[in-house]
């Protein structure tokens, strides 16, 4: 966890299916061909939300949600590091995984195969890491199936919807004060996805060759330094461990 010490939480992209006017179906139809609200979200590592924004149209660009995120009270607490998936792309207190790195978590994990590159071992980690978030949303979608139709109220009122359920869920964990959720159970998968995220590993690998991100050229750079020491720490780390138990 050293390597993420100054990870304080997590952001993820999610698509809520959304009902608009025939007019507004061009802008709201997502890469899959359905009519959807891109959704970010922000959740500590405590599994409690900090931050949603919904009613970002279906096929707005992941970059650019994420940057209106922080032009709109994404909470920056300064120093900290955030975990976000590779659509995003990286930038300043966002790391994301390595976007050409083939490393399919859970069908590696059943062949009881281990990383073989520190890029694969930082994949892996930062996906257990940020599976925070995913699980909420897993969760979420069990818990309030509205989240799973197509409600036919005005987007306002959709995207309040949103809003209210997740309100909800950080007000359920309160009150469960650390007792045992049974809409958890089963949602701790390594890269789980729900069923709407259009951010798929595939997808995302052959999106591009080349780490990509917003914000300016200096920034960037500094946090893909920032993402190779720490993959390198860990791999050496993760080597000596392993030359130790032969």
């Amino acid at each position: 966890m050293s390597y993420f010490h100054d990870v304080r939480g997590a952001s993820y992209g999610t698509h809520v299916l959304a009902h608009v006017p025939a007019s507004q179906h061009a802008i709201y139809r997502n890469r899959k061909g359905t009519l959807s609200q891109n959704v970010l979200a922000g959740c500590g590592l405590d599994m409690y939300l900090f931050y949603v924004c919904p009613a970002r149209e279906g096929s707005a660009d992941d970059a650019w949600v994420l940057e209106n995120g922080e032009q709109n009270r994404f909470p920056r607490e300064e120093g900290a590091i955030y975990l976000a998936d590779a659509g995003y792309g990286l930038r300043k207190g966002f790391l994301t995984p390595y976007r050409t790195v083939q490393y399919h978590l859970r069908e590696q994990a059943r062949a009881g195969l281990c990383p073989q590159t520190k890029e694969e071992l930082w994949n892996l980690h930062h996906s257990q890491l940020r599976n925070v978030i995913e699980r909420i949303f897993g969760v979420l979608r069990r818990r309030f199936r509205i989240l799973n139709t197509t409600p036919e109220y005005n987007l306002t009122i959709q995207a309040q919807l949103i809003l209210v359920v997740c309100a909800l869920h950080n007000f359920i964990g309160h009150r469960a004060n650390g007792e045992e959720d049974g809409f958890y159970q089963g949602s701790n998968l390594p890269s789980q996805k729900d069923s709407e995220s259009l951010h798929s590993e595939e997808e995302i690998q052959a999106a591009s060759g080349l780490e990509q991100g917003s914000g300016q050229g200096s920034d960037i750079g500094e946090m893909v330094v920032d993402r190779e020491r720490r993959a390198t720490e860990m791999w050496i780390d993760y080597v000596k461990y392993h030359n130790s138990r032969m």
